[in-house]
Formats: structure tokens, sequence, C-alpha cells
């Protein structure tokens, strides 16, 4: 209902869904490669004159271009069609985040008033409908993903499980983290407890992921060489558009020290459960957007923030929420007040 109210606000918070419309219809219309051409390449289309940033190439991953380019061809080409199928999109995904948060809840903890908890935590987030519904950002669909991905994965199904993780990761790629924890932990803990078994375990999961990457990525080799995109995003970081980086370090040495403090993590998930592998790849997620990602903006906190509301009652748990909600609480102030015209 939430949802409902707010699709038909106009996206005036990010005007990010009209360059995701344009690399749709840069697949389903012009028949580019928007891993190679940026949005500059159309300019007579509807999507051009609001998109931001027209110099970029995509640095969204495959599976979310797909699902661009699908939605490209049955959206109306025009600026209202686009907005409508875009958020549309978006809404969907948190409401499915909403429906998928419940019964990963449950599974880890086996409480059913956790599953309700955690589902009143997601549905009722403003800001997963600020993002979703008015902004048509791509992380409720990334998150969707995710959590499926993990119920998965949970339920004895590790190969079915890091295929629908990887298309969660190439739909943005914040959630690789997840799938990176998973893999690690589900060849440590492989029984029997042999060098070699730990070996085909790993060697299964990764050729899992590396088909389906591959598969995704298939439409779109050519462009995968050309500079920009996510590549170029990694190593500049805010660089990439003009903009001044909020962190006096180069991007590259952020991203360096940030898979130094993954590869440490890595022996604790490998010895836990999948509770502790959820907690830690949420405390590193909050490390990774408020320290290592060019631009704090709010909706990449909608990743913790439904990570967290799976995770059993605890300390631990509390303290995330809390310190999820806190964050982006501020970065969403200092993001969205400056539109308010103050005397």
């Amino acid at each position: 209902m939430l949802a409902l109210v707010v699709v038909c606000a106009p996206p005036m918070l990010s005007s990010d869904l009209y360059r995701q419309a344009a690399y749709g219809r840069m697949v389903a219309h012009h028949h580019l490669n928007p891993y190679a051409t940026p949005v500059n390449a159309i300019p007579h289309d509807p999507a051009f004159a609001l998109a931001n940033h027209p110099h970029l190439t995509t640095h969204y991953g495959p599976a979310y271009t797909l699902l661009s380019a699908l939605l490209a061809a049955l959206a109306p080409s025009t600026a209202l069609g686009l907005a409508v199928a875009w958020k549309a999109a978006a809404a969907c995904g948190a409401l499915a985040c909403a429906f998928m948060v419940a019964p990963l809840a449950r599974a880890l903890d086996g409480a059913e008033s956790d599953g309700r908890n955690a589902q009143l935590w997601v549905a009722w987030n403003p800001l997963l409908v600020i993002e979703s519904a008015v902004s048509a950002h791509p992380e409720p669909i990334m998150m969707f993903a995710a959590l499926a991905g993990i119920l998965v994965w949970q339920r004895g199904r590790p190969a079915r499980g890091a295929i629908v993780l990887v298309v969660s990761t190439l739909t943005k790629w914040i959630t690789g983290l997840v799938l990176v924890f998973a893999i690690v932990r589900e060849a440590a803990q492989a029984r029997p407890a042999t060098a070699g078994r730990r070996l085909r375990v790993l060697l299964a999961l990764g050729a899992a992921a590396g088909l389906t990457a591959a598969l995704l990525y298939l439409p779109f080799i050519r462009g995968l060489a050309a500079r920009g995109g996510i590549s170029d995003l990694a190593m500049r970081g805010s660089a990439t558009v003009g903009s001044r980086p909020l962190n006096p370090m180069p991007q590259w040495a952020s991203l360096a020290g940030f898979a130094v403090l993954v590869l440490a993590a890595l022996r604790f998930v490998a010895r836990g459960g999948w509770p502790r592998l959820i907690a830690t790849a949420t405390a590193l997620t909050l490390v990774f957007i408020t320290l290592v990602n060019p631009w704090p903006f709010p909706w990449y906190f909608l990743t913790p923030f439904i990570l967290v509301a799976t995770l059993p009652p605890s300390g631990a748990a509390f303290f995330l929420r809390a310190l999820t909600a806190g964050i982006a609480a501020l970065s969403l102030l200092l993001m969205y007040t400056r539109l308010i015209p103050w005397p």
C-alpha cells in the first residue's frame, strides 16, 4: 500500500532511473552495447534528455542490464512511461524482499515471531519505500535475489544458491561479499573434512558461479574491454563524474585496504553458521559504503538494512540494526534536506 501511494510521485530525489532506462533502450531499441557505448550515443532517445552523466557507460551488472532491456521493450517510449515502468519494477522488488525476508529469518532461527518482526522491519522501512517506488534504484531487485539465494543455499542446495547470488551480484555489485563468504564457508565445512573434498566443493561452486556470470555477460562480451563503467569507477571513484572525493585516499588504495579486511574475515566466517556470515557481511558492507564507496548515498544502505533483518535476536543483531539505521538516517538527511528551501 505504501508503494502504491508513492509510485505515482515524480522521481524528484534522483534521476538515475532515466540513465538506467537509457541503457535498457540502447539494448532493446538501438542495438548498442551499453558497456562499450555511453548514453551520449542516443541523443534523440526520450530517456536521454533526463539522464544524468550521459558520458558514462553502464556500471551495472549484466543481470540488471538484461532486465532493463526487457523493461524498455515493454514500456512506452516516453519519459512518463519509462519512469512508471522502472518505479513499478523497483517497488515489486521491495515487495518481494518483504515477503522473502520472513521465511529466511525463520530458517536461520526457527522462530515465527522473528519472521514477522523481520517482515515489518523491511516492509515499513521508509528508506526502502523511497528508494524503490520513488527513485527506482535497483537495490530492492538485487536484495530480493540475494535473499532468495541465501534461502536456497541454507536449505541445502549450494549450487543453486550460488547461481542466484551471482544474479544478485550482477544486478549491482555490493552483494558479491555474501557470495564469496558463502562459497568459502561451504568449502571449509565440507564433509568428510579432507583437503580433496574441500577443493572439489570449492571448484564446483566456483564453476557454477563462473558459468552463470559468463552466460550473463555473453551478450555484451565485446564491450567489456572498453574504458569506463565499473572498472573506471572502481579505480578513479568520484573523479569518473568530475566530483571531488569525500575520502582523501586514492580509490584504488581504499579498495585494497577493504580487500585485506575481507581476507582477514574469511577464517572467522568459514568456522561459523549463516547468522555469523550475514552479520559479518553486514558489518563489512557498512564499512564499504561509508569509507570505500565514493558516495555514501542513502539507497546503498538498503543492503545492510535488509541483511540485518534476517538475523536471530542477539546483542550483535541489535547493535548492527541500530548502527545501520543511524548511519542511513544521517545519509538520508544530509542528501535530501538540501532539497528543502530554508529561509
